[in-house]
């Protein structure tokens, strides 16, 4: 009996020992995992070291550490100006001609400084600078102007001014950015505007010359 008594309190002793080990070594662990924040499913999770991410784009310029300066400013707001002015004027012309030829050359003109525009656009953006959405006092006079001629009479005055006049000033506005800008984008996009400047005048004047029989009054080569 008392053998037995002795061998229940040694089990005894040795369960409340295997208990408290238990405890002592549980403990860290929960400690451990009480420090670790439960994740939480709505929350963006860190990536593993071996994970990349693509920084969003800003365009073809990317989002320039500098800003155009006052001049360069002002030379961006001119030639987008111009710009409005002939997509104003290509939309007007397939309203008022009649003339497949003429209806031809505005549809160009539209789809190019359409294109153009956008360019501008895109490197006003990168650069901070808010464009005008509207053609200038100047560009909406010749517009009115325009507007009030007969179908025949518009489209001689239409490839005179459209045509060659106000290509020819776009002609200067882009070389005198493409010469003397201070931003590096801004002359690089000048001088990729020029060939198109360019063609456009040339198809222009041919135009006119097929047309009426004579070069137009505004020669290009007056405004180089």
């Amino acid at each position: 009996m008392i053998n037995r008594t002795r061998k229940q309190h040694s089990i005894k002793n040795a369960l409340i020992a295997v208990a408290v080990t238990s405890c002592f070594v549980a403990a860290p662990l929960y400690a451990q995992n009480m420090s670790q924040p439960t994740p939480n499913p709505s929350m963006p999770q860190p990536m593993h070291s071996s994970g990349t991410t693509t920084a969003p784009t800003q365009g073809e310029y990317g989002k320039s550490a500098s800003t155009l300066n006052a001049t360069d400013r002002n030379s961006l707001r001119e030639l987008a100006y111009a710009n409005l002015s002939e997509i104003n004027l290509a939309k007007l012309a397939q309203t008022k001609s009649r003339d497949d030829k003429v209806l031809s050359f505005a549809q160009r003109m539209l789809d190019d400084h359409i294109k153009t525009q956008e360019q501008l656009q895109q490197l006003a953006q990168a650069k901070d600078v808010q464009l005008p959405s509207v053609p200038d006092a100047a560009h909406q006079t010749i517009e009115r102007r325009l507007s009030a001629l007969s179908s025949e009479q518009f489209d001689r005055q239409y490839m005179e001014r459209a045509g060659v006049v106000e290509q020819r000033n776009t002609h200067r506005i882009v070389m005198r950015i493409n010469r003397h800008a201070q931003d590096k984008d801004l002359r690089t996009l000048a001088n990729n505007l020029l060939p198109e400047v360019d063609q456009h005048m040339q198809m222009a004047r041919q135009m006119h010359l097929e047309k009426y029989g004579k070069k137009p009054s505004e020669d290009m080569s007056s405004g180089k």
